[in-house]
């Protein structure tokens, strides 16, 4: 499944602010590591077969890791050093996607020596000023936090528009999105710049991470897929909030695209990037 439960005690990882949940996953003989943002307060993709170092994250409070990102980043780069990573990749979706940016931008700017590579899915790209496009749930709720929270609300309005990553020289930037759904291709619209490259995909639906992560070689198995998928939203109201109300609609759209590749042939594409 795409989303599963936290594990029940964390393995080491890096020091970061108390509402982060970190899991990390080491891979011997690798030094490259994928970074991936949860767009829930679950770690997701735990089971995945990454084929590299993981570090999973969490933002507890759903945040959209815009609280204390720049402590978070700190305590990250010190976690690199000590595991001896020499390739970063920041990977995340909606939320999560918006984390990945922030966090890939902040860590450019912090050790403009080192190569820094993201692959956001649909991802949000404003968080503050208030976006109206934003339906989501969790973004009205942390919006209402913020007007009472002036600490939020500081951190928010510091860091809540990725267009800071434009132009980082040391950066490269994948943008994976739906051109048929509104909010996706506004969202990611909002960003250009020569580091930064986009994936327009034929869909209309936000997650556009499922072609990636499914088994389009069986459609009956991606059937199953699509039904595990539905059944999430009981627990996940901004899932709830993305999908097509009809689950065949989203097998149909997923099985027509054959020519996206696998995520480990996307992930191996971006790592194999030096300079951009």
């Amino acid at each position: 499944m795409l989303i599963v439960a936290p594990t029940a005690q964390d393995a080491v990882g890096p020091s970061l602010p108390a509402h982060y949940r970190a899991l990390y996953q080491s891979y011997p003989g690798s030094k490259e590591l994928v970074i991936v943002f949860s767009p829930t307060r679950n770690f997701v993709m735990v089971k995945t077969d990454w084929r590299r170092n993981v570090l999973f994250l969490a933002d507890k409070r759903a945040n959209y890791y815009a609280q204390y990102p720049g402590r978070a980043v700190s305590g990250l780069l010190r976690f690199l050093r000590e595991q001896g990573i020499e390739k970063t990749l920041f990977f995340g979706t909606s939320k999560g996607g918006f984390g990945a940016l922030l966090w890939t931008a902040l860590c450019a700017q912090k050790a403009p020596t080192l190569m820094w590579r993201c692959v956001a899915f649909s991802p949000q790209t404003l968080l503050v000023p208030l976006n109206e496009r934003l339906y989501f749930p969790s973004y009205k709720n942390m919006m209402l936090r913020a007007e009472r929270d002036p600490v939020l609300m500081q951190n928010l309005t510091r860091y809540g528009d990725a267009k800071v990553i434009e132009g980082l020289p040391n950066v490269f930037v994948t943008i994976v999105y739906s051109e048929k759904n509104r909010v996706d291709a506004e969202e990611a619209s909002r960003l250009f710049g020569p580091n930064i490259r986009k994936l327009p995909l034929p869909f209309a639906f936000h997650g556009t991470l499922f072609p990636f992560v499914m088994d389009r070689s069986d459609p009956t198995a991606l059937r199953e897929f699509v039904t595990r998928i539905y059944k999430d939203i009981i627990v996940d109201p901004d899932l709830a909030a993305t999908l097509p109300r009809n689950p065949d609609e989203l097998a149909s759209a997923i099985l027509q695209t054959q020519w996206i590749p696998s995520l480990d042939t996307l992930l191996s594409e971006i790592f194999s990037v030096l300079t951009h």
